[in-house]
């Protein structure tokens, strides 16, 4: 059987602060090609089709024509973008799921940063090694589709997808309040231990662990703002005081918040000297 080579739309390495400075979101889009992003550092939300996805280190995020999405910022990633009209293509590709973390990182970085070499060379082998590439990482996602599903179904129960995504935008439009096992459970009807085991199963986290990224993510778009006092975003974020806010924000991310906003203040003032 003969396959199609896909067509490359676009590729490269993508960070969110250098093309949307200052904003925290960017506008719902249709998408009509086939992306796939391998995220370089944890930080903000891929949204596909109103579904929110944590966006963590070495993550895979798979798109595909028809969906809408948007992106809480702010994330760093090395992305591509194809399309393909070849049928058993695009079957393989149908099997992918949307985000899912992989323990074959290195393979995917070594793919992509060879495809962005092969790209500014000129030479006639470009279409022939270019296409190689794409294949063995359409390859490399259709191995890791099929490890997720195995992984899947050998979990003891699954929460509905309904309700899973009820939850999730529950917590969304919650997260500053305070959010208990049994308040969450109740929300979808399940006991808080059964809820508990589904919900680790489905986001690879437990719901307190999931909340306090919540809590993370909005603190960070707060402080990349400037001109809100600590206090105000600590308790927008769902957290009891400021010294609390602060001891928590290190410990996950390894700074303070006054850390935080100067680091970002100097990225951003030495990009705008370079320009």
């Amino acid at each position: 059987m003969s396959l199609t080579v896909p067509e490359i739309v676009a590729l490269g390495l993508f960070d969110s602060r250098n093309c949307f400075p200052g904003m925290t979101e960017t506008t719902s889009r249709h998408v009509t090609t086939y992306e796939i992003e391998q995220h370089i550092e944890a930080g903000g939300t891929a949204w596909l089709d109103g579904v929110p996805h944590p966006i963590e280190q070495g993550s895979i995020l798979f798109v595909k024509p028809g969906q809408e999405r948007r992106s809480t910022l702010h994330f760093k990633c090395r992305y591509l973008k194809f399309q393909t009209k070849d049928p058993a293509i695009q079957e393989l590709l149908d099997t992918v799921p949307e985000i899912f973390e992989t323990s074959r990182e290195e393979e995917y970085a070594s793919i992509l940063d060879a495809m962005r070499e092969i790209e500014v060379e000129d030479s006639y082998e470009w279409e022939v090694r270019m296409g190689a590439k794409l294949l063995e990482l359409i390859g490399l996602l259709h191995e890791d589709a099929g490890r997720f599903v195995r992984q899947q179904t050998m979990l003891p129960g699954r929460i509905n997808d309904r309700k899973l995504r009820f939850i999730l935008e529950y917590i969304d439009a919650n997260y500053r309040y305070p959010l208990s096992l049994e308040s969450l459970a109740a929300q979808v009807s399940y006991s808080p231990i059964y809820f508990h085991k589904l919900f680790c199963a489905a986001m690879g986290k437990t719901p307190r662990k999931y909340i306090l990224d919540r809590r993370i993510r909005a603190a960070r778009e707060m402080l990349l703002i400037g001109n809100i006092p600590l206090s105000n975003i600590a308790m927008e974020c769902g957290f009891s005081s400021q010294s609390y806010f602060n001891y928590i924000f290190k410990k996950e991310t390894g700074m303070t918040p006054s850390a935080y906003i100067r680091e970002n203040n100097d990225r951003y003032s030495g990009q705008k000297e370079e320009d």
